[in-house]
């Protein structure tokens, strides 16, 4: 599944696309867009999810591969992929962050809950988490 400017449903805030609903998909999720893309409700793809910018979705964000966006990744909820989360700047949830590969950002990783990694957790600046982190073997 692709969605780039022509997707039904999405709005140009000027700053950033928005679209009001969840976005569900049995495949990979690509987002070709100029702006970072926001979604009221969650992002669900049984394949990868790809952004050049960032992807922010109200509710919260699964892959059943990797899930990486060019700057960042923020759900209000948790974040979840089988293979590895990577952002250019941060990786933010108000849960908890668990990936099967590794977790990487630019700067920062930040969730609510705790986060897991299968592979290696980095960042930039700083890791918080409100529960524990670490490398699950």
């Amino acid at each position: 599944m692709k969605i780039d400017k022509k997707f039904k449903g999405l709005v140009n805030e000027g700053w950033r696309y928005r679209f009001d609903d969840d976005i569900e998909t049995t495949e990979s999720l690509e987002i070709d867009l100029d702006m970072g893309l926001f979604i009221t409700g969650s992002i669900e793809a049984g394949g990868f999810i790809k952004a050049g910018w960032s992807i922010e979705a109200g509710e919260s964000i699964e892959a059943g591969g990797f899930i990486k966006a060019g700057e960042s990744i923020e759900a209000g909820g948790s974040i979840k992929a089988g293979g590895s989360i990577e952002a250019g700047e941060s990786i933010k949830a108000g849960g908890s962050i668990k990936a099967g590969g590794f977790i990487e950002a630019g700067e920062f990783i930040e969730a609510g809950g705790s986060i897991e990694a299968g592979g290696s957790i980095e960042a930039g600046e700083s890791i918080e988490a409100g529960g524990s982190y670490g490398v699950v073997a």
